[in-house]
Order: structure tokens, then sequence, then C-alpha cells
């Protein structure tokens, strides 16, 4: 059979009011102010006294300062800390290990955005000047269209008021869409591998004045071959249209060994590196509750049977209005299985039950993920089901709730610690992650005693 044709998927446009209060929704809470343990080694060797305390430590413009107050944006976060004025003040690269929602693309975003706009200004640029269309002077990579889509909008906000403009492509997006996003404005662009591949195969864009190469989620795709082969592709490209000058940023929460031994063929040996908060770890604010589930005596139904038990702990009955159905208001939680079917058959049972449940994964049609994601946040389902596709970096707000109904294979095993990360975001304090374990599982054995090792340069 031959490859499923994917229908091509653009989702409405949002608009600048629309964007700022979806940002609103990330409240930073209480243990976002609390003091992690922060290292940067490298570099000229005083990385730390680079650190600021607040955003006055650092050349903001208006534009940008009125727009992170509009958001709540009012003091950074330990990451940002360490990597704004590094990005800003130096032009070393970045490799930045830091826990899941500790506001890692914030702190590239803003310095990224202020500097764009700083040499707008400095040039005499005005809005009748002729839009860069072209040449991205900050390319920012994302493994999945969501976080793509999610990187676009945040970058969108930041930018509102200010001369930078920002466009995003992904796989299934249609291509007079793409041509539409960069004749905009492209002096950033947030974009997927394949597309990235695509448009520097066809001259859609040239990069002899970038400046900037941002990898989110670095440690996911830099060990692939493909992916190691594009990055390869796009600074040899740079260099031979003489752009000697381009710095690299990398982003994660997890690093395993042989990502750390890649990473550092792209990075310059004078790289700065920030290790903010434990590396490798789920964030220490979130309570694990690890429960026992013995799939082999009491068969898989056993795991359905805990996911209930919890589900209606944190669900209130709500009477049926106007001949509807029974149904149960629930905390929002997230549940994380390995496989799509699963997840699609999990999230039917549970429908039954009268729980508001979706389901999402890579099998579906770009549009049906999507609006999985955007129902979830909005509060139309009170239950998102899904793979790993929604595990790094997705910021989903109000959640309390994680069921890591399957742990994730062992080869993966740093997915556990993204998994748990999708609550207790910017601070907030009362998430809780169920982990179920199964004790004649050898996948979840192995993992149960496997220590995540913190990267040698920590």
């Amino acid at each position: 059979m031959g490859e499923i044709k994917r229908r091509k998927f653009i989702p409405k446009t949002k608009g600048i009011d629309e964007l700022i209060q979806e940002q609103q929704q990330i409240n930073h809470g209480p243990v976002v102010n609390a003091k992690l343990p922060v290292r940067i080694i490298g570099g000229d060797g005083n990385g730390e006294s680079h650190i600021i305390s607040s955003f006055n430590d650092v050349k903001i413009n208006a534009e940008l300062r009125n727009t992170l107050n509009s958001i709540n944006y009012f003091e950074p976060t330990d990451v940002q800390k360490c990597v704004i004025p590094l990005i800003q003040n130096t032009t070393n690269d970045i490799l930045c290990l830091a826990a899941t929602g500790s506001g890692k693309s914030g702190s590239f975003l803003i310095p990224i955005i202020n500097r764009l706009q700083k040499d707008k200004l400095s040039s005499g640029f005005c809005q009748s000047d002729t839009l860069n269309n072209s040449s991205p002077v900050a390319i920012i990579v994302a493994h999945t269209k969501e976080l793509v889509e999610q990187l676009y909008k945040f970058a969108k906000t930041l930018a509102y008021g200010t001369q930078v403009g920002v466009a995003y492509a992904r796989g299934q997006m249609p291509f007079e869409e793409g041509r539409r996003q960069l004749a905009n404005g492209c002096d950033i662009l947030v974009i997927t591998p394949g597309r990235l591949q695509h448009y520097l195969n066809d001259g859609w864009i040239f990069v002899d004045g970038t400046q900037f190469v941002v990898i989110d989620e670095a440690d996911k795709f830099i060990v692939e071959e493909s992916f190691s082969s594009l990055l390869h592709e796009l600074f040899n490209r740079m260099r031979k249209q003489n752009n000697f000058l381009f710095r690299t940023f990398m982003f994660s929460a997890t690093l395993t060994e042989v990502a750390d031994f890649v990473i550092n063929d792209f990075l310059k040996k004078d790289c700065y590196k920030v290790i903010v908060g434990k590396p490798n770890q789920a964030v220490s604010h979130v309570h694990q509750r690890v429960l026992k589930v013995d799939v082999d005596k009491y068969g898989y139904a056993a795991k359905f049977e805990m996911a209930r038990i919890i589900l209606r702990k944190i669900s209130t009955c709500e009477e049926p209005k106007n001949g509807e159905h029974f149904c149960y208001n629930t905390q929002r939680t997230l549940i994380f299985l390995n496989d799509a079917r699963s997840c699609d058959r999990l999230a039917i049972k549970l429908s039954d039950l009268g729980y508001r449940a979706m389901s999402t994964s890579s099998h579906r049609e770009m549009e049906q993920r999507y609006r999985a994601v955007s129902d979830f946040k909005e509060g139309k389902w009170h239950i998102l089901i899904g793979t790993d596709i929604i595990a790094r970096g997705m910021n989903f707000p109000k959640v309390k709730n994680i069921i890591i109904y399957e742990l994730p294979p062992i080869h993966r095993y740093q997915e556990y610690v993204h998994r748990v990360g999708r609550t207790g975001r910017i601070g907030t304090e009362d998430g809780c992650a169920y982990i179920f374990f199964d004790p004649r599982s050898r996948n979840d054995e192995m993992q149960a005693e496997f220590l995540i090792e913190i990267p040698s340069w920590s």
C-alpha cells in the first residue's frame, strides 16, 4: 500500500488580543521564585558573573517590555536570569539544561527579539520598508508540529509592537501558506526539520544572514542521523555563504550521554553550558505517586480500574441537562500511553463512562491533532490521552494531574521526565503525577532501578 496522503490544514489566525489572553493563562506559581542551584561553565570562565536579577538589568526595548508586562512576565525565571544576558551580551554558543516548565522558551525568544528590534531601530527601519521575506535572522527548530505552533504563537506575541517579523512552517501546512508566512516577514522562522530541509533545497530561504540557530528539545532528535545531517547541511550552507558568525543555542530538560557526545559536534568549543536545577529529573514540586499494578496477575484491565479510581477521586458528578448523558466534571488531566491505538481505545472507554476524554497521536490528521489540543486547553475536554507528541515542551494551562498509564520504552526512558513536566509548570505547585508500575514488566523493572546520570560536564 502507498503512503496515506495527509490533508493540509491551517488553523484560524488568532489576533493579538487572543494570543495575549492565551499567554496570560500560563500563570507563574509560587515555586517559580524558589532559588534553584545554577551553574554556568565554559565560555570565558566567568559565566555566572553575567546572571541578572531582574529585567531591569538588561536593556529591553519599550515595546517588548510592555508586552512582557501584559502577559505577566514581571520577573525572569532562574533559567532566564542566566540565558538572556548570555545571548544578549556575549557571542558564544549555549547549551542549556533546565527543568521542564522553567521558562526556556522565553530565555531565547526575549533576547533574540530584543536584539532584532534594536538592530531595526538603529538601521532606521520603518513599516513602509521592504519586509525580510527570505533571509531569517533566527531559525528555531522544534521536533513536533504542535511545538512549532506553540513557539510561533509565543514569538508572535512577544514581537507585537516591534518591527520583527515572525513566520512558521510545519508538515501538513499548504505550501502557499508557507509562502504567505515568509512574505509577511521572517526575521524569526520557527520550523520543523522536514520543512527546513524543503525550504533549503528549494531555495525558499537563504541563510547568509542567519545569526541564531535554536534547537529546542535538542536531545530528542540530535541523535537521529537524518537531523544531524540536516544540521551539518545548514551549517555548511552558512559557511559557504561566508556566514561564520552565527551562534547555536540548544535547550532541553534531559540529556543522554549519546546526545551529549553528538551535541559537541555542533557547538563551538568556547560555548557556555548552563545547568539550572537538577538535570534529567522530574520537577521536584510535582507530587509523584507510583502505583503498583500487577498486569500479569490481574490482566491489562487492572490499569483501567486504577485509572477509574483516580479519575473518580478528581471528578465531581454533573446532572444531565436537556436529555444529555450523565457526565463527570474532572480536573484537567493528561494520560500518557505508548501507542496511538491504545490512546484511542482508552478515550472511547472513558467517554462511555461519562468522562470528557479525547485522544491524540501522530496517526491523526493535523486538524484533528490541533483541535484535540486546542479544545483541551479551552476546557471542552477534561482529559487528553496521548503519546509522547504532547510530552515535550507543550504548555497545558490548569493541568493538575498526569497519569502515566504506561512507562515509556526503556530506550526512551528520559520521556518520563517530560511527561511529568506537563504539570507544575512555571512554578505552580499543586500538580500530581500517578505512575502505573507493573513489577512483572521487564521494561518497568529496568526503569525502576535505572539511575539517570547527570552529563559529565555538569
